[in-house]
């Protein structure tokens, strides 16, 4: 099989501390080089890596690779969309994959499906297959809600993440954009729905910034789902703890699983979660974070290979990103 080699831009934490570890370990794949904006922070990565650091004056001026990795802000991206597009270079961007429903659609539309490709790997986590399997196979009847939260008290955006702050660079949003599109995704990937509306959304902002969202949307057009579609009640903060649960309400029973990739997905009553039955996945799923990253690559670049579009395609998250706009429109305050 033949090598496929991959140049990273990007080399903050995501970039070290995942992405380099699972490519490095992925047969038949080659990094070729890294770049960051900060020449500092690529050579003393790619040193850690062994690998090679590349210093450009544009993105037209990096090296040629088959497959290139966006761990940059949203805001920094488009003149390397410009370049690698033009190449017919593939492409896998970190979350968040657009600030709009217009960008994401005007970058769908420079890429063939299978060469553009966006980080939810929380696709892959066991739970999230287990789930999917359940709406689908309905053993405990039909679902009719879901019930999301996740999040911690934290005083800031975390280091590495300061561009959050910074509008030239972020997508000028906060832990919705950065954190909660995962959550929302999952919800869209586990239910196979095409359609939504939002009921109410609630920011807690801070400048520009949102550290809070508290949101009711309902999920509707799915062959999985009641004709009516689902209500789903959801919140993501910085403020405060939450339960950092995703619970699944079906006709007959509740399910319910912790948001981290090891967790347990359990079937009973929650509050006496002590007599729930855990149920076993009957499909191969990631239970660490980079397993579902080595599994993410994995089905990028087989869709890359064969020229099929993949199970982390940017077209498949349209609807993520579309939710996300939607719940900003709603939450921020008109002028």
């Amino acid at each position: 099989m033949q090598t496929l080699s991959v140049g990273v831009v990007g080399a903050g934490d995501i970039a070290h501390k995942v992405h380099l570890p699972v490519l490095l370990s992925m047969p038949h794949v080659h990094v070729q080089w890294i770049h960051d904006a900060n020449v500092a922070r690529g050579r003393s990565v790619a040193a850690a890596h062994g690998l090679k650091a590349v210093d450009a004056r544009s993105p037209q001026d990096l090296p040629a690779c088959d497959i290139a990795l966006l761990a940059i802000p949203v805001g920094a991206r488009a003149a390397y969309h410009q370049a690698f597009a033009k190449r017919g270079t593939g492409v896998l961007a970190e979350k968040p994959f657009a600030a709009s429903v217009n960008d994401h659609r005007a970058l769908t539309d420079m890429y063939p499906p299978h060469s553009l490709g966006c980080g939810y790997m929380r696709r892959f986590y066991s739970s999230t297959q287990i789930l999917r399997q359940l709406v689908r196979s309905a053993p405990f009847g039909p679902l009719r809600r879901i019930v999301i939260s996740e999040g911690n008290r934290t005083t800031a955006s975390r280091v590495d993440r300061s561009y959050i702050d910074d509008p030239r660079l972020s997508s000028s949003g906060g832990i919705l954009s950065e954190l909660g599109c995962h959550s929302l995704d999952v919800a869209l990937y586990v239910t196979g729905a095409r359609g939504y509306e939002v009921r109410s959304c609630a920011l807690d902002l801070d400048g520009a910034i949102d550290r809070k969202v508290t949101a009711h949307f309902r999920l509707t057009d799915s062959g999985h789902l009641p004709e009516a579609g689902i209500d789903v009640d959801y919140c993501v903060s910085w403020l405060d703890r939450q339960e950092n649960r995703i619970v699944l309400e079906f006709e007959h029973s509740f399910v319910w699983t912790e948001i981290s990739p090891n967790s347990d997905v359990r079937m009973g009553k929650i509050a006496e979660a002590s007599t729930a039955m855990t149920l076993i996945p009957a499909a191969r799923g990631a239970v660490t974070a980079n397993q579902a990253f080595y599994l993410q690559w994995q089905a990028f670049i087989d869709g890359f290979r064969a020229k099929t579009e993949s199970e982390v395609s940017a077209h498949s998250a349209l609807l993520s990103t579309s939710v996300v706009e939607a719940l900003y429109d709603r939450g921020r305050p008109r002028d």
